[in-house]
């Protein structure tokens, strides 16, 4: 939606059990930090600070975006609930029925390590520019400057949004080899705010000074902080499906060697992703999601979850 994305990317390829833990530090301390900001300010079609200090009455309105947008993200949840299923039952599993060990097996595999379509129906656009929000932002920005500060922050402007540019066509190539990462985006993609207000949630005090200092966050910060969160919770699940991809491998390697394995680490795993995408879909409106999980619903009963 035109806010560059800036959260640690971290990655797992090699097929060796090195999986678990090494990015927890590092996504726990910018979790934190990203909290922080993002607990002062909800952006919202809703009345201004000022208003809300006033005693006036506010309603918080959720960022939005189409229903068509929240499928892929679903169907990405959906395939990783089965595949934790599927691990639990492996950890639990009676070793003298082999046929059904194998057949468990081979359909973890097909649900971690298979390329899966979740957007089919609702492919990402690379967008051209960056959000309205963000280009009046900076101009009324701009306008506030002496005349001669004005060409300099054109600059700083230009530079940030070939950046921005730059940034997103490396997404869309990372996209393209990853369809967990593709469901997450389509939905953020298409995220609208309002560009007028925000509602803001510091506690009075916190929310006093600010007024009376004038330093009251702009939209554009206020909406650079809820992307962050979401990006920081996107991120979580695809470090842990990285990590599950190369515990998985590692122990099928150890099947096929006929050595011992385990699938408990590779529930952990999964369980972690589960929870991100706990956290990602509680910026979502419930309504949203209940309605996207039915849509869901509806396409598996219509036998259109193999498309997928």
């Amino acid at each position: 939606n035109g806010i560059a994305e800036g959260a640690f990317v971290p990655t797992q390829t090699t097929p060796s059990r090195l999986p678990t833990r090494i990015a927890a530090k590092v996504l726990s301390s910018r979790r934190e930090a990203l909290r922080t900001s993002f607990a002062f300010v909800l952006a919202a079609n809703a009345p201004t600070p000022a208003d809300a200090e006033e005693g006036k009455t506010a309603t918080a309105v959720r960022p939005y975006a189409p229903l068509e947008s929240l499928l892929p993200a679903v169907r990405a949840r959906r395939v990783v609930d089965r595949a934790a299923e599927v691990a639990r039952e492996l950890v639990e599993f009676d070793t003298s029925n082999a046929v059904h060990h194998d057949d468990l097996t081979r359909e973890l595999e097909s649900l971690i390590l298979a390329r899966h379509n979740f957007t089919a129906s609702a492919p990402a656009a690379v967008p051209s520019r960056p959000a309205q929000q963000y280009i009046d932002s900076y101009r009324q920005r701009r306008e506030e400057l002496p005349p001669i500060a004005r060409p300099g922050a054109f600059l700083v402007q230009s530079g940030e949004v070939r950046a921005w540019a730059r940034l997103k066509r490396q997404e869309a190539d990372r996209e393209a080899d990853d369809e967990f990462r593709a469901a997450f985006n389509v939905y953020v993609s298409d995220l609208r705010f309002d560009g007028d207000s925000y509602i803001l949630t510091a506690p009075r005090e916190v929310r006093s000074k600010l007024i009376r200092e004038d330093r009251l966050p702009d939209v554009k910060t206020v909406i650079a902080s809820d992307m962050g969160m979401r990006y920081l919770y996107r991120n979580e699940v695809l470090t842990a499906l990285d990590d599950a991809r190369a515990e998985l491998q590692y122990q099928l390697g150890q099947i096929e060697g006929g050595g011992k394995h385990d699938m408990s680490e590779l529930l952990e795993l999964l369980r972690g992703a589960q929870r991100g995408f706990d956290r990602w879909f509680s910026l979502v409106d419930a309504n949203d999601v209940q309605q996207a999980l039915n849509a869901v619903e509806r396409e598996v009963n219509n036998g259109l979850e193999q498309t997928y």
